[in-house]
């Protein structure tokens, strides 16, 4: 009877612990993002603060996400969200924001002007610029334009919270230096193979390749995949360009990219623009980048 007795408490004990960390986790302020890399940043810059979820779930697609009831549901229930200008954000924001007044939506990227996608590092005449929903999104691939952005959640996140003000202008600095290090050490790495051109399937590696003298071939145009006509222009220009390695994303369909690479017999490698560690993934992508090119 004793045991029963002791087994029952410990139960019940069991049971109040699990009621109340669950409550002292819906006490932190929620926070929303877009995508994973956002998740990280608010996290080092904000701690165990707050509370961060993810819009858009690992292995999905940000380009084509469709939201459920229950995340718009979760979403109005948050404080912040930050967006960072995926495609999914041109039809969803308007309906997040009508649905959830009370959030505060900020704008990650606010004061980063995008570039085309064909060519970062060539001079377009101001009157021939695609509009801006034509311009590379991934602003947040690029070392030195994550600088602005991260500035932007800093600022966002004091306003929110301006008791810990101190705390986030440290994690801040901290993280500054931390990606002032890693960007030396991508440099080091990349130098050697400066000018060098590399086949992408979806080009999400533009802004990386212009910051170390690299250039992209996007082997998709407009979010299209390639039709005969333009696979065997891109296979004649990976024969030209001695392309040896095709890197895709797993978010996407690859039959294109293996076709090209089985027309020049070039590997295909995987590469993620969505991890939520930016710092160790970016490293590893240069040293990839440095050994395949």
């Amino acid at each position: 009877m004793i045991n029963r007795y002791h087994y029952f408490l410990m139960a019940i004990l069991l049971v109040l612990s699990g009621t109340l960390s669950a409550s002292e986790d819906k006490s932190k302020p929620s926070v929303f993002v877009s995508i994973l890399p956002q998740k990280g940043w608010v996290e080092a810059l904000a701690g165990d603060w707050v509370e961060v979820t993810v819009m858009v779930p690992p292995g999905q697609n940000p380009a084509i996400y469709e939201l459920s009831p229950q995340r718009m549901t979760q979403l109005s229930q948050s404080s912040l969200y930050f967006s960072i200008g995926v495609p999914f954000e041109e039809s969803w924001l308007p309906r997040m924001k009508e649905a959830s007044p009370k959030v505060r939506f900020i704008d990650s990227v606010a004061g980063i002007e995008r570039q085309p996608i064909a060519n970062h590092l060539a001079a377009i005449p101001l009157d021939q610029l695609p509009p801006p929903e034509r311009r590379d999104r991934h602003v947040w691939l690029s070392p030195t334009l994550v600088k602005p952005l991260l500035a932007n959640i800093k600022t966002a996140l004091v306003e929110f919270l301006p008791e810990k003000a101190p705390f986030i202008e440290a994690n801040y600095q901290s993280y500054l230096r931390d990606l002032d290090a890693v960007q030396a050490e991508m440099q080091a790495n990349l130098k050697p193979v400066a000018g060098h051109s590399f086949m992408v399937f979806h080009p999400a590696w533009g802004y990386l390749a212009a910051d170390f003298h690299l250039r992209q071939i996007p082997i998709e145009k407009d979010g299209k995949e390639p039709s005969p006509r333009q696979l065997t222009e891109l296979v004649a220009l990976g024969q030209r360009e001695n392309v040896q390695v095709i890197f895709v994303q797993k978010q996407l369909n690859q039959d294109a990219a293996r076709s090209i690479a089985d027309a020049l017999d070039a590997e295909i490698i995987h590469l993620d623009p969505l991890a939520e560690d930016f710092l160790a993934n970016m490293l590893s992508i240069s040293k990839v980048l440095a050994e395949k090119l």
